[in-house]
């Protein structure tokens, strides 16, 4: 049996409950990522955006063939990409990371009609958020909190789920068109940054350890210091999914004013 995981804001191995979800129900796993021009085009196009992005993917993909896998490159409507690639590798289900953002809903939504009629099966699990749907969280009158401080106390006593190690192996069935993760020129945009970001789950792993390590004690008192190196540099990684934020939490000490603003 062979299912899809198709990779959006999840570019990552650890703590990936979709990943876990297929790898455990079959026996072989085609990682899958989609280059949609309706994104790469549309009014948010940035280079530099692009190149990060680019990054994460490259270290994604090393890390699944350091697993005996790779990742699986498309362009196109996922709608359209994903169905074909199921019909080609013989796959039954699609497995995805839920994202609560409009657009997210909407994509998934047109992956989801398309898979209907083709037969295939679309699997969302959690792993975008602290907890795993914050739809859940509701006042007592059953609404959406409008007030910070009302969520997050319900937030911290919503159950949470365990931290998922990365796998240690994606076996991939052979003769799969991988394709190639492309390069910025190749989208015909330009980075223009000096001192850019560097992308992917490996670095984000270091950033978080030495921020952890060496930061987060005073990140209370340092973080709106423009002077003063305090910040966790981690919102890039965590747009892109390189870093769980559940794991996040999870590496955060238990204790003190540091970690404690850091987790709010």
């Amino acid at each position: 049996m062979t299912a899809l995981v198709w990779f959006r804001r999840d570019l990552r191995l650890h703590d990936h409950p979709a990943l876990r979800a297929a790898l455990d129900a079959h026996e072989r796993v085609v990682p899958v990522f989609c280059f949609d021009d309706r994104i790469l085009s549309g009014r948010h196009r940035s280079g530099p955006r692009t190149q990060f992005m680019i990054e994460c993917l490259e270290d994604l993909d090393g890390s699944l063939r350091d697993r005996g896998a790779g990742l699986v490159i498309r362009h196109g409507p996922p709608e359209r990409e994903l169905v074909e690639l199921a019909g080609e590798v013989g796959a039954e289900e699609i497995h995805f990371t839920r994202d609560v953002s409009p657009y997210a809903r909407r994509r998934a939504g047109r992956v989801h009609d398309a898979c209907a009629e083709a037969r295939v099966e679309l699997c969302g699990h959690p792993g975008s958020t602290v907890v795993d749907d914050v739809r859940e969280l509701r006042t007592n009158d059953g609404k959406p909190y409008t007030v910070f401080t009302p969520f997050w106390r319900a937030a911290l006593g919503a159950p949470h789920r365990e931290v998922i190690g990365a796998p240690r192996k994606v076996s991939m069935p052979s003769r799969v068109r991988k394709g190639q993760v492309p390069r910025l020129e190749d989208l015909g945009l330009e980075e223009r940054v000096a001192d850019p970001v560097p992308g992917g789950e490996t670095e984000a792993r270091r950033h978080l350890s030495n921020f952890v390590r060496s930061r987060v004690e005073r990140y209370s008192s340092s973080q709106d210091d423009l002077g003063d190196d305090g910040t966790s540099r981690l919102s890039p990684y965590l747009h892109f999914g390189c870093l769980s934020p559940r794991e996040v939490v999870e590496r955060a000490p238990d204790d003190g004013k540091g970690p404690g603003a850091f987790r709010r």
